[in-house]
């Protein structure tokens, strides 16, 4: 089996293409940056007739442009590429698409990031799509949030760690278990119907907990200092308008605090492994 994956360079997608290759399928990595062969360059907003479409049977797109802040941003960067992609994909008789959404996506979220992920779901479910929402991916080597956290417990002796709010615990999932998820996906017929699969560890955790894990991984004794979301926003806000970069950003802090209280339920649950 062929799969074209975009994003394959990244944390997540580069997750994904590993764990295929083992299992043997052919991937056709699709990112900016040179992956093993085959490879072919892409990057969002590109010409996606241009892809090598010749024999792929799923094409799972992974990739997002993180650089997005504003939704004029995320429909050019994000948005409309993500729809040219999987118009292409079909037209060219592609008869298995896959979108890695998020638990960020969901109706009335707030960050940028779950809106710009729900807008691409909404406008590519007419082409019967599978929209795989993962939780926090942890495991192999740490990206996106994961990574800010473990840089936080590494190099700060003090830690603070975000409370307030009722929503702060979060859902996981394992890479491997990602991929082993996305595996059975793509060896089962395509959807008739657009589908939507939660992918995550069933019981949740609190930030304060996976921080103490994350310390503890890597045998650091830390002190934790609770800080108020409101006043973490207000400091992560300056600092982002005097454009000074941090390894978190003010929208994915709006992620967490506002995430889904009721996110769909994970098929075959006892098949993901807890965070540790």
């Amino acid at each position: 089996m062929k799969i074209a994956l975009t994003g394959a360079s990244g944390y997540v997608g580069g997750a994904i293409a590993s764990a295929f290759r083992e299992r043997g399928y052919e991937v056709l990595s699709l990112s900016r940056r040179p992956c093993l062969p085959p490879w072919q360059h892409y990057s969002l907003g590109d010409d996606p007739n241009s892809i090598s479409w010749e024999n792929v049977q799923v094409l799972i797109h992974a990739a997002h442009d993180f650089t997005a802040a504003t939704p004029s941003d995320n429909h050019t960067r994000n948005i409309a590429p993500a729809i040219d992609l999987f118009n292409a994909a079909h037209e060219a008789g592609v008869p298995h698409l896959v979108f890695i959404s998020s638990m960020s996506s969901f109706e009335n979220c707030t960050s940028e990031y779950g809106k710009a992920k729900l807008a691409i779901e909404q406008q590519i479910s007419h082409l019967n799509p599978t929209l795989v929402r993962p939780g926090l991916v942890w495991g192999g080597d740490t990206g996106g949030v994961m990574a800010a956290l473990e840089a936080t417990v590494i190099h700060l002796p003090i830690v603070p760690y975000i409370s307030g709010g009722n929503t702060l615990n979060q859902y996981l999932v394992h890479a491997e278990d990602l991929a082993t998820n996305l595996a059975n996906i793509i060896e089962s017929q395509p959807p008739s119907k657009a589908q939507i699969i939660a992918s995550y560890h069933p019981q949740s955790q609190s930030l304060f907990d996976i921080l103490k894990i994350l310390a503890a991984r890597h045998v650091k004794k830390r002190l934790f200092i609770p800080i108020h979301w409101r006043f973490a926003m207000l400091g992560i806000n300056i600092f982002e308008t005097l454009r000074i970069r941090l390894p978190f950003r003010s929208d994915s802090l709006k992620g967490l605090v506002f995430a889904n209280q009721s996110p769909p339920s994970p098929e075959n649950p006892s098949s993901y492994r807890k965070f540790c």
